[in-house]
């Protein structure tokens, strides 16, 4: 299966266009209930659940690709955690239900999260300084002639 992208460009992957293909297939009697569509990023799973739902089982290279990129296009996004968590309900095909409990989990994470990552930002920029700077680092003054506006 390929899928294109609407800039004309040969897209990896596209969950819903394989759930499509999926119930295409099934409707048809092309295929049984459970399909294995072969996409540029790998194989995909779907399976129909019922009349009109379709699932579809990413492979775990896809799955990496789409947490890595909603990590770091999400993280900069107020409230962004939420959306992230919203779309991992969807790729892995929880029910609904399990959402708000995603939710909860994610609520109770974040803050200790982020203090870790902050402390860790402080902590790995003063290894650096120390590697370039040396051993005194700490000590040495920054003169009026080092700084240049």
């Amino acid at each position: 299966m390929r899928f294109y992208n609407c800039d004309g460009t040969m897209g990896e992957m596209c969950g819903n266009g394989a759930r499509c293909i999926a119930r295409y297939g099934y409707e048809k009697g092309l295929t049984g209930e459970i399909q294995h569509i072969e996409t540029t990023a790998g194989e995909v799973i779907g399976w129909r659940q019922d009349k009109r739902y379709y699932k579809i089982r990413l492979n775990n290279v896809t799955a990496v690709l789409i947490a890595v990129l909603g990590g770091v296009v999400m993280s900069g996004v107020p409230g962004g955690g939420l959306i992230g968590e919203m779309l991992i309900c969807n790729i892995y095909g929880f029910p609904p239900e399990a959402f708000p409990i995603v939710a909860a989990i994610g609520f109770l994470v974040d803050p200790p999260a982020t203090m870790i990552n902050a402390s860790g930002d402080a902590v790995a920029s003063m290894m650096v300084t120390r590697l370039v700077e040396g051993k005194d680092w700490l000590k040495k003054r920054v003169t009026s002639e080092e700084v240049k506006l």
